[in-house]
């Protein structure tokens, strides 16, 4: 996984659009999800052009904690938490199975950099 995300940080960095997420220096991630966030609202576009090329994307956190059921009249808060809002809108997981191949994974970058291409960026 750490090899994967190795590739996609290389590749996806300087996309306009998307943000690659960092991690502080010394940290050792999993990569259970390898997260971006997908700006101006294009988040669903950018995965629906990768649903249509096979590739298989997810969005693991749709709702921020302070509005999910479960945590109503828990999630308390001083002041607005815009910060979570604007990432649950952005945020798209890219496959990192850890048996992906880097020809897949290329495939896989290859398709964002079409996609932001399209746009214009």
């Amino acid at each position: 996984r750490r090899r994967i995300a190795a590739l996609y940080d290389r590749a996806l960095r300087d996309i306009e659009g998307i943000t690659v997420l960092t991690h502080p220096q010394g940290a050792l991630p999993t990569y259970n999800q390898y997260t971006v966030l997908v700006g101006e609202g294009r988040r669903d576009e950018l995965a629906e052009h990768l649903r249509e090329r096979g590739i298989a994307t997810a969005v693991y956190y749709p709702v921020p904690l302070h509005r999910m059921e479960a945590f109503r009249g828990r999630a308390k808060a001083h002041g607005g938490l815009g910060h979570s809002e604007k990432a649950c809108a952005q945020v798209l997981s890219l496959p990192v199975d850890p048996l992906l191949e880097p020809g897949e994974a290329e495939s896989v970058t290859t398709a964002v950099m079409e996609w932001a291409s399209k746009k214009g960026g």
